[in-house]
């Protein structure tokens, strides 16, 4: 198995990075108020089913299904790991919002970066650069600035910050894992494949967790949030 190697189109990269910022940004604030009324297991089912679908329309308009003979062999263990870690990811994330705010779990979350460089270093065996080590130190600097008013609440286990920082941290690895394992699948697969497939095995791995009559329950309003 050949390891992944850039394009060089890092100007296309960056923007669809920035792009995935600006959405994510948002979406811790969706989540916190569908938690009143959701669990963090049917919510990210429900999301892993209505992204399949989109992504089956997209994948079959593109002609790419045939594409999915690819993915067998040592492959199959890396698209195994994208899947868990993308839904734990999905999973955990909410989860947190339950104990944190939307923006402490979005600081804490930043821990992603810190595990995609160490994992790309590892795996890719890609060189840290002195920028990324800069960036690296204001990204430590920044999170221990956002929680400086609450170190003594920290390092209190009775807090009621901990299992939402524990969660953030959780989905921050796992995200990491994915993105890794997906660098890799992108060997052999395009990006709406790999996304199709792991929304449909992610949706059957989530389903005994699914609460449907807390789902049917949600009002216009709160299908609308869902929805977004």
């Amino acid at each position: 198995m050949n390891r992944h190697t850039p394009s060089g189109r890092w100007g296309l990269g960056l923007a669809l990075s920035g792009f995935t910022i600006f959405v994510w940004g948002g979406l811790p604030l969706v989540l916190k108020i569908m938690l009143d009324s959701l669990d963090a297991f049917t919510m990210t089912w429900y999301r892993f089913i209505v992204a399949a679908a989109l992504m089956a329309v997209i994948v079959y308009r593109q002609g790419h299904y045939p594409l999915v003979r690819r993915l067998r062999g040592g492959y199959v263990m890396v698209f195994l790991a994208s899947v868990i870690g993308f839904s734990c990811a999905y999973v955990f994330y909410p989860q947190s919002l339950q104990y944190i705010s939307p923006s402490a779990a979005q600081v804490v979350n930043q821990a992603s970066l810190l595990f995609l460089l160490v994992g790309a270093m590892f795996i890719f065996h890609e060189r840290l650069t002195v920028i990324q080590v800069l960036g690296l130190i204001m990204l430590i600097a920044g999170i221990v600035l956002f929680f400086n008013e609450q170190f003594s609440e920290l390092w209190d286990w009775n807090s009621t910050m901990i299992p939402g920082i524990l969660w953030v941290l959780g989905a921050a690895l796992a995200l990491s894992v994915y993105t890794l394992s997906q660098k890799q699948l992108l060997q052999i697969l395009p990006t709406s494949v790999i996304l199709l497939l792991i929304y449909l095995v992610g949706s059957i791995l989530i389903f005994p967790f699914v609460r449907f009559d807390s789902l049917l329950l949600q009002d216009t309003r709160q299908m609308i949030l869902l929805n977004f």
